[in-house]
């Protein structure tokens, strides 16, 4: 049979769905990159037709596939997203895009799709893991089902250390199978400057307020409530105080109910889900507060670092891994006092916290930039494929010579590039 060679290798990364969240704008950008400035040819494949990013990802020039799932659809206890005829669709997609990683990304779309790829032979199948999901102790049939899987996935990524060793044990797979690979941000574009008060009039805000930024999906375990709480004690010591909420989810109506009744509705200001949180929305904030019980990486905060914005940040495990009080105010998870303490202190001395400012800055420059990470991401992936080697067999998307079905089949590592390599 004839042996196909392809210059470049074709990547394709697996969500669930396009909504405007972190683990969907992390793939998009990560694709962005690697097909700009690597080389490679990245495919992205949502379960869920439609969402606010599809359109960006079109726009981006990246080949783009839905499996027309209705949007919200959540199967991942029931194994909805394991449907038969879906797994069957992926794996002929895998063949006739002639794909050599698979990168699945959030357990809904990481089931169907690492099942899809051994049926297609795909070479290498790697999933990720974008944070640490306690409920999966307690669904048996889904931590069993990812326990079989990650045991036959080629690698696991982290974004973590943090996260990289509670899926290890979580999944009861070797450490060493699970490699961690921070979140990268544009650094050039997050970075200082003046603020836009055509923006902050958008949101009703005043050049005279002072903005308290929170960026989050609006559920229980990001504790945006802590925030809203806090908002009666910050007001006696700034009464233009306003706490700006970028973002949405299932808990917004439960915050909502709970503004109105603490009488804060002019304090408080919904924006809503926003297909982008650019650097300007972050500079028409005056502080960046992150509360979540629990992160994976949490792009957010690093934006915020970069924008040149004083972070106040709830040290859950993984921000105690990536901050310390050198570059932000840290406070124990769920502590208001000392959440009212530090948003106290910036008010007061603010000009004081410069050094600390431009320390948060440096640090985001030097480990999470988007070079950084896309230098990464090239090693890891050259390495996988330098470790299957030139003779893997692997039936390529059918051909048609002659009226005769051939397979294009192996491929060598070494007829592949990344970037100027």
């Amino acid at each position: 049979m004839k042996r196909r060679k392809t210059e470049i290798p074709t990547i394709c990364y697996v969500l669930p769905d396009l909504k405007a969240a972190g683990t969907q704008w992390f793939v998009i950008r990560l694709a962005t990159l690697l097909k700009a400035t690597a080389g490679a040819r990245p495919i992205i494949v949502s379960l869920a037709r439609g969402g606010a990013l599809e359109e960006v990802v079109r726009k981006q020039g990246i080949r783009y596939y839905h499996l027309g799932a209705a949007k919200g659809a959540n199967g991942i206890r029931t194994l909805g997203w394991a449907r038969p005829s879906w797994i069957a669709r992926l794996s002929n997609l895998y063949r006739s895009e002639q794909v050599h990683i698979v990168h699945t990304n959030l357990l809904p779309a990481s089931i169907p799709g690492r099942i899809a790829a051994w049926i297609a032979r795909v070479p290498i199948v790697v999933d990720a893991m974008h944070n640490v999901y306690p409920w999966k102790d307690r669904d048996a049939v889904a931590l069993y089902i990812d326990r079989l899987l990650a045991s036959r996935t080629t690698r696991l990524v982290a974004c973590s250390d943090t996260v990289r060793i509670a899926s290890a044990r979580q999944l009861r797979v070797p450490l060493e199978q699970v490699i961690t690979i921070y979140h990268g941000i544009d650094t050039e574009t997050y970075c200082p400057g003046s603020a836009n008060w055509r923006l902050r009039a958008q949101f009703g805000l005043s050049s005279n307020h002072f903005v308290l930024g929170c960026v989050a999906r609006l559920k229980p375990a990001k504790r945006v409530r802590d925030l809203i709480e806090v908002m009666p004690r910050i007001l006696t010591i700034q009464p233009k105080a306003k706490a700006l909420i970028i973002g949405d989810g299932d808990g917004r109506p439960e915050l909502e109910l709970l503004v109105r009744n603490m009488g804060l509705g002019r304090a408080v200001v919904f924006a809503g889900e926003q297909q982008s949180v650019s650097a300007d929305l972050y500079r028409i904030m005056d502080v960046f507060v992150q509360l979540a019980e629990r992160e994976g990486f949490g792009l957010a905060w690093a934006e915020a670092a970069a924008t040149g914005i004083p972070v106040i940040a709830a040290a859950n495990p993984t921000l105690l891994e990536l901050l310390d009080t050198q570059r932000a105010m840290l406070m124990d998870v769920g502590d208001k006092s000392r959440l009212i303490a530090h948003i106290s202190t910036i008010l007061k001395h603010r000009q004081n916290l410069r050094s600390m400012i431009q320390r948060g800055r440096n640090s985001v420059v030097n480990q999470f930039s988007y070079a950084r990470m896309l230098v990464t991401y090239e090693r890891f992936y050259r390495d996988l494929l330098s470790e299957v080697g030139p003779d893997t067999s692997y039936p390529h998307a059918e051909s048609k010579n002659g009226g005769v079905t051939e397979f294009a089949v192996g491929f060598d590592c070494r007829g592949y590039r990344f970037g100027d390599e």
